[in-house]
């Protein structure tokens, strides 16, 4: 007789405690410490929690509240992504790779993209495209034909299957307390890097997607759902930043179900087009650009100019890697152009996309095209550099990224002092910040300086970097 395979959880929360050398023991101690006073103060004895842990691993039991919360505390990651019902978990492998009137590119082909950004009238069943764009992805990431993410096939079946838990009190007071914990956990994320607000933001996030479901009127279900919407836009980037690309992927999909059940279209699109960028830089580049066709097709029927802009110059870096100089440079004129007509205050989960990120995604796009066209790297230093000039001295982490770009634009022009010294100052603040992404870019950038390991500029760096 062939023996019943367990269930993916019970796999997944053995596999997490192993590759933590943890004993049984060792992680019934950890979920006692991880709990609040409240909660200690009423769970069992040791032996009781260690009983209820060989239980969850044998799959005999899958895990409720507390200790569902509990067990996602103590390993760092998602409820939904621990308790997914899809196959295990792999790390997903991953290899970095003219003039105008902003400087981005080209106006040939600008008109019509703005022009549908300013036409701007809803129409019914208008996401109904994107519900069949991801329901495809959800089948190729069950047959893990895409990428080994996890998140298409887990949301649907994760917003339902909510452990049960008190309602809070819901209140304008709630409200707001929820989201400026988002806004503030988003500002120590750009000061501090994500691993100094990972962990509070999982919690957080678990926090109000439990609450959506226990809203007890639409009111307050359509104002905790857009709560749940931006947290889990932040946990998103977490993962992504942390190089957790199936986590990534996966919280992004369970947040644009939350906006689909709430006919939330600005907040569609703009989830569409986080994960379009997670298929990008998982080399999904075909997918990638048909997401990111849909997420700004969906957003120009609200006409929000901030969310277009940030849509297009998405695009235009899919664009880019496709290898396609006419419509990259088309979008990042187009999208400069729709971020001159936002004149309205953006909601928080794009507020993040002002001009100076603009050139640094517009750079980034650039440079990607000058590996093949000489001319665009050119054009990519000298928008880079627009960006490093603008750039806000509150967004520390991101300031790596930007200098690790003007570096890879110096290199490109076999600059290779300045490449060196911007590599340099990057490190630094990648290493403070313990980005991994960050990190990565800036191993890659030494890697391309080897030639000229024995210059001054690259023997200073390496014993910056301790090589």
């Amino acid at each position: 007789m062939v023996a019943e395979r367990l269930p993916t959880w019970a796999e997944r929360l053995r596999a997490e405690r192993r590759k933590r050398m943890w004993s049984q023991p060792d992680l019934a101690r950890h979920l006692v410490e991880a709990a609040e006073d409240h909660i200690r103060a009423h769970l069992p004895r040791r032996d009781s929690i260690l009983r209820r842990i060989r239980s969850y691993e044998a799959g005999e039991h899958e895990p409720r509240d507390p200790y569902r919360t509990l067990l996602c505390r103590v390993f760092g990651i998602s409820e939904v992504v621990l308790f997914s019902p899809s196959s295990t978990l792999t790390d997903m492998s991953h290899q970095s790779t003219g003039g105008g009137h902003h400087e981005l590119g080209s106006r040939a082909l600008t008109g019509e993209v703005v022009a549908s950004a300013e036409a701007g009238t809803h129409q019914e069943g208008s996401s109904g495209r994107l519900e069949d764009i991801l329901a495809s992805l959800d089948m190729l990431m069950r047959r893990r034909d895409l990428f080994p993410l996890t998140g298409g096939l887990a949301a649907a079946a994760f917003i339902h299957n909510l452990s049960p838990a008190s309602p809070p009190p819901y209140s304008s007071a709630l409200y707001e307390t929820c989201s400026q914990m988002t806004t503030s956990y988003r500002r120590l994320d750009n000061l501090l890097g994500p691993h100094a607000v990972f962990t509070q933001v999982v919690d957080h996030h678990n926090q109000l997607i439990t609450w959506v479901r226990h809203a007890r009127n639409p009111m307050e279900r359509e104002r905790m759902a857009a709560l749940a919407i931006d947290s889990g836009g932040l946990a998103s980037w977490l993962n992504l930043d942390l190089e957790q690309y199936d986590q990534a992927f996966a919280l992004a999909r369970q947040a644009s179900q939350i906006a689909l059940e709430n006919d939330d279209l600005s907040r569609q699109a703009y989830l569409a087009g986080r994960m379009s960028r997670i298929l990008c830089e998982g080399h999904q580049y075909q997918h990638a650009l048909q997401l990111s066709d849909e997420a700004l097709r969906l957003a120009m029927t609200r006409a929000d100019h901030t969310l277009c802009s940030w849509l297009t110059v998405t695009r235009a870096q899919v664009h880019a890697f496709l290898g396609n100089d006419r419509a990259c440079r088309a979008d990042l004129e187009a999208a400069a152009d729709l971020l001159d007509r936002a004149t309205d205050k953006p909601e928080d989960y794009i507020a993040f996309h002002d001009r100076g990120h603009l050139y640094k995604m517009a750079g980034h796009a650039l440079l990607t095209l000058g590996v093949r066209i000489p001319t665009a790297a050119v054009d990519g230093k000298r928008v880079i550099d627009r960006a490093l000039d603008m750039w806000s001295q509150n967004l520390v982490r991101a300031s790596a990224e930007v200098l690790a770009a003007c570096a890879a634009a110096h290199l490109e022009l076999r600059e290779i002092p300045e490449a060196a010294r911007l590599t340099g100052e990057a490190y630094v603040i990648a290493a403070r910040t313990r980005s991994p992404r960050n990190l990565r870019y800036i191993s890659n950038l030494r890697a391309q300086l080897r030639p000229y390991r024995n210059t001054a500029a690259v023997r200073a760096l390496d014993e910056q970097l301790g090589l």
